[in-house]
């Protein structure tokens, strides 16, 4: 993949767009499982790891979808400590 940046043609790898977007999506699920399912901060960017995990692998899961059952994983192990 090729991307422009300052004027300049860049030639990305395959494993260099796979992590730049993952970090986007996991930043974005992070900030979901924030603000909308209550995940404190410190455990917010494991989780959305989690859900990155969840989403690529359960076919027809959508971001929401991860962020949900990740979030539910969370607080259900965590009701029981």
């Amino acid at each position: 993949m090729k991307i422009i940046r300052n004027g300049k043609e860049i030639e990305l790898t395959m494993d260099e767009v796979f992590e730049a977007h993952k970090e986007f999506v996991t930043s974005f699920m992070s900030g979901e499982l924030i603000e909308n399912h209550d995940i404190p901060e410190t455990d917010a960017d494991s989780l959305a790891n989690r859900a990155y995990d969840i989403y690529c692998d359960r076919e027809g899961y959508t971001e929401q979808d991860a962020i949900s059952e990740a979030a539910d994983e969370y607080i259900k192990q965590h009701q029981h400590q």
